[in-house]
């Protein structure tokens, strides 16, 4: 009989990878004529991240030395609960699609030929919340003042992530980054941006969680800073002593 057998790819955790391709399987039992069946796992990597609400296709190769591939016994569990919506080919492509939720998974490939000899190996995979974002300041429609530092503050958190000061933003203003930060513990995110030109335009914040990015925009208008004038020369009294208006009435 063979010994168990296990060699993971491994990834890194949440926030820092996305879909990864890779092998890890584990022959369970040979049988004692070392002919029994075997399972490699190409897809997914172990540990691999994916979006929520991607199609994750696993992909695998079943085997056997004298069996037929198709002709095996195959199953597919989480848990207690049996898989379904797998398929194998007559040469021994095994493929499974579903839908990726949130948090951390795991299932079972097991397959057993005729004489009842057997191999398994896991497939694990994450799935990946997007991170949540909204914009406080400045406010859709508000009119800023042309030169002057434009402050904004937002809130940037993930469900996936303990510390949003793990979390990565940037503010881009019609389509060229100006700033980059991180919120604080708390979420919150403040960040002064460089005045703007006279006009309108698009400020976009878009947040990331090192595997998806998310984004939210505001649309402004920039004016020109008030004249006020020369406080020297308002013209005002001079204006009315040079009209001549009382010595003309006061002529005969």
């Amino acid at each position: 009989m063979r010994a168990g057998l296990l060699v993971p790819l491994l990834a890194p955790g949440l926030g820092g990878c996305g879909s990864m391709v890779g092998t890890a399987w584990r022959l369970d039992d040979g049988g004692p004529d070392g002919l029994g069946p075997s399972v490699e796992i190409l897809s997914p990597a172990a540990g691999a991240v994916y979006p929520v609400g991607e199609t994750l296709r696993a992909e695998a190769v079943l085997s056997h030395p004298s069996e037929a591939p198709d002709a095996l016994v195959v199953e597919l569990r989480s848990g207690d609960e049996a898989l379904t919506g797998w398929s194998v080919s007559p040469e021994g492509a095994w493929t499974w699609e579903i839908a990726v939720e949130g948090g951390r998974h795991e299932a079972e490939l097991r397959v057993v030929d005729a004489d009842g000899d057997s191999a398994s190996a896991t497939l694990s995979w994450s799935g990946n919340r997007p991170p949540e974002l909204a914009i406080q300041r400045p406010l859709e429609g508000a009119v800023l003042t042309a030169g002057e530092p434009v402050r904004t503050e937002a809130t940037l958190t993930d469900a996936d992530v303990s510390d949003p000061r793990l979390l990565d933003a940037r503010w881009e203003v019609d389509g060229e980054t100006v700033a980059t930060g991180a919120p604080d513990s708390g979420g919150v995110l403040e960040l002064s941006l460089p005045g703007l030109a006279e006009g309108a335009h698009t400020l976009v914040l878009v947040g990331s969680d090192g595997v998806v990015e998310v984004s939210a925009e505001v649309g402004v208008t920039v004016e020109l800073p008030l004249d006020t004038g020369d406080p020297g020369d308002t013209g005002s009294a001079g204006d009315t002593g040079s009209s001549g208006g009382s010595g003309d009435t006061a002529s005969p």
